[in-house]
């Protein structure tokens, strides 16, 4: 009897290991999800975390990225001698595409000042 006792714990143990295991799993998927850099370069090009796209496809890419994930935030980063106009293009397909919020990163900011 007490070697049935000890054996029905160890199951309960290790089922509640098993979940114990799924659940971290879905918090580092979660924690894990790389933040989305969105940059227009100076010769008019745009990536997405350094991978580049067309601007036509930009917004449906960033639909695709987001839509699984329930923090819809991303940044925004022009190279210096872009014109504010190319950014706010950017910024637009952005909130289109589904992004609540874009933060902006100044050259103070990659520079962490």
């Amino acid at each position: 009897m007490a070697n049935e006792a000890v054996g029905a714990a160890t199951q309960e143990s290790t089922a509640e290991r098993g979940v114990r295991q799924e659940l971290t799993g879905i918090v580092t998927s979660t924690k894990m999800q790389k933040t989305i850099v969105v940059q227009v370069t100076s010769n008019g090009k745009v990536l997405i975390n350094q991978e580049q796209v067309a601007w036509d496809t930009l917004g449906p890419r960033l639909e695709d990225i987001f839509k699984e994930r329930a923090e819809k935030v991303a940044f925004i980063k022009g190279d210096d001698s872009v014109e504010f106009a190319q950014v706010a293009r950017a910024i637009d397909i952005m909130r289109g595409s589904g992004i609540d919020s874009v933060g902006l990163i100044t050259a103070k900011i990659e520079a962490g000042q």
